[in-house]
């Protein structure tokens, strides 16, 4: 079977609610990595349902390139603009850091898109 790992930033992660409904509800205890149903990890989850061993989304909206390999990522959440068009952040931070995606040459597990199977 095809085993998969989802990296990258918000574009990955489908950061803009354009791209689908969220893939967390908010509310306390969402990563804050904003990741979309419409995101390509969850499009592809679906399209290739029953051909996936493990797969892993560790997606995050603002992830760095730092954070694939070193830093522990500092998610932001999902901002909006008050009614004046002033950036306002998202009311459930600070987020908790993440670990980096990839952690000793190994996926890190966490994410939306689960790991299903062996």
């Amino acid at each position: 079977m095809l085993s998969m790992v989802y990296l990258g930033d918000s574009y990955s992660a489908g950061y803009t609610r354009l791209a689908g409904d969220p893939a967390e509800r908010d509310e306390a205890g969402k990563s804050g990595c904003e990741q979309t149903l419409g995101s390509y990890p969850y499009v592809l989850r679906d399209e290739l349902a029953g051909r996936l061993g493990r797969v892993a989304n560790v997606t995050c909206g603002g992830a760095r390139t730092d954070d694939i390999l070193g830093t522990p990522q500092k998610p932001t959440g999902h901002a909006s603009l008050d009614r004046f068009g002033i950036p306002q952040p998202d009311p459930l931070t600070p987020f908790p850091l993440r670990a980096p995606q990839i952690v000793n040459g190994i996926p890190r597990g966490k994410g939306g898109a689960r790991s299903r199977g062996g």
